[in-house]
């Protein structure tokens, strides 16, 4: 392919939208039998990838939706189609005449230095205040299996450090990004900050707005413990877990007002 267009190989085989629309495509046409077959099979193979990443950005989404504001839960189809069809209008600029170039430029600041800080964040939360060995309790009672030190040392300082650097080392030699040769004007590249902004803020304010409301009432030091009302939602494992914490007999205790998990407290309204 090199040689036909007369372009380094390295151009060719680039990174991003084009080697997976182009480079694939050209190679399957050139080199395998019935090309018109696998060129299909190869496309079905990129809407299935595409919707099976779907799947899993739009129930992280939704769960955070449903945990926040639990009556939504009630209206999950509702949510669900105004999730899906407010990110299909916010993808339809994507497939413009000029949407590679906006597509380009989402990618670049959405999957850059913000992710890093983000999973920096919740490495944070999860096992510096949520706390390894509650973290490593509920993997036991999920899997079975008590996770081994090796893990829980990567959790609590290989990860976060590695992480660390890496985000260091992403700011140092940051470049503000080009599609091939062409520069995206200052407007553009303040809009790509502005996307990458507003994910991370939200850890700060967030933060800032419990930390003001624990101010009023007194109970500031719940801010940097976990919550008591955490736990599985379905009442029959939180039931067993509560069980196993408190070292009790499931086949001894006692359904009802006796039983801990029926605490009002851990079923917030």
């Amino acid at each position: 392919m090199a040689h036909d267009l007369g372009v380094d190989i390295e151009d060719v085989a680039a990174s991003g939208p084009g080697l997976a629309f182009i480079a694939y495509p050209e190679a399957i046409s050139r080199t395998l039998p019935f090309p018109q077959l696998w060129a299909s099979l190869f496309f079905f193979m990129l809407f299935t990838l595409g919707l099976d990443s779907e799947f899993a950005l739009l129930e992280t989404v939704l769960t955070a939706l449903y945990d926040t504001f639990p009556s939504t839960r009630n209206q999950k189809f509702k949510l669900t189609a105004l999730l899906c069809v407010s990110c299909f209008l916010m993808g339809i600029p994507m497939c413009a005449t000029m949407g590679q170039y906006i597509f380009y430029l989402v990618d670049s600041f959405g999957g850059g230095v913000g992710v890093l800080l983000i999973a920096i964040f919740e490495l944070v939360g999860l096992h510096w205040v949520y706390g390894v060995r509650r973290f490593s309790e509920d993997l036991k009672f999920m899997l079975g299996y008590n996770p081994s030190m090796f893990w829980k040392v990567c959790w609590v300082f290989i990860a976060p450090v590695t992480l660390i650097l890496m985000f260091i080392y992403s700011a140092v030699t940051w470049t503000n990004p080009k599609y091939g040769d062409v520069e995206y004007p200052d407007w553009a590249i303040g809009i790509g900050w502005f996307l990458a902004a507003v994910s991370v803020a939200m850890i700060p304010l967030v933060f800032v707005l419990v930390l003001l409301k624990k101010l009023f009432t007194g109970d500031i030091r719940r801010v940097f413990s976990p919550a008591s009302n955490w736990g599985p939602g379905d009442p029959e494992a939180r039931q067993e877990l509560l069980a196993l914490k408190h070292g009790l007999n499931m086949s001894e205790t006692k359904f009802g007002i006796d039983n801990p998990a029926m605490d009002p407290r851990y079923y917030p309204q």
